[in-house]
């Protein structure tokens, strides 16, 4: 059997227990790098290509068409709520492994602190769990909407406050890059 066919049967396995489509393209992706470890020097590119030009954006297109906006707008306490659970469970647990182990990872503390903030943005992870929990039943849609808003904005504020602590850290004065 090739490696394509055991790479088909895999995802076709994915469909065949009713395995959510994002899952079964998890899989196939895990067992793509499995099977080719060293990567595919044709076929990357192209997976590549397709994904990021193609599929990605459709992903998020589909995702920000969810978004429930008038329950995000009518619960404000929930969504600054989920973004700073998103920096409990994420930033948090960062921050103490950096710390905890020297040898591997000497970073300074403002380094570790950025580094955390950047790994604070969860977007994909979140709207791909919301979509199985709405799609199951557990979730209710206002919900899980406000946990994709969430995670969008942690998209866009955790760079940014990354990038504004580590410079406050390192006692740069110029926080705005200049205009010409």
């Amino acid at each position: 059997m090739t490696k394509a066919v055991e790479l088909l049967s895999e995802l076709g396995l994915a469909f065949l227990f009713q395995l959510d489509v994002v899952l079964g393209a998890f899989a196939a992706g895990f067992i793509l790098r499995f099977v080719t470890p060293n990567g595919n020097h044709t076929l990357n590119p192209k997976l590549e290509g397709v994904g990021y030009g193609f599929l990605i954006p459709v992903f998020f297109v589909v995702s920000g068409a969810s978004i429930d906006v008038k329950a995000v707008v009518a619960n404000p306490a929930l969504l600054i709520t989920f973004i700073i659970m998103l920096l409990l469970v994420h930033a948090v647990p960062i921050f103490v492994a950096t710390t905890l182990d020297h040898r591997v990872n000497p970073l300074d503390p403002q380094d570790k602190l950025t580094v955390s903030l950047y790994c604070t943005t969860a977007l994909p992870l979140i709207v791909a769990v919301t979509s199985l929990a709405v799609q199951g039943g557990t979730m209710h849609q206002t919900t899980a909407s406000t946990l994709v808003a969430a995670g969008a904005v942690t998209v866009f504020l955790m760079p940014l406050l990354g990038g504004l602590t580590s410079k406050l850290m390192k006692g740069e004065t110029r926080l705005i890059a200049p205009t010409a």
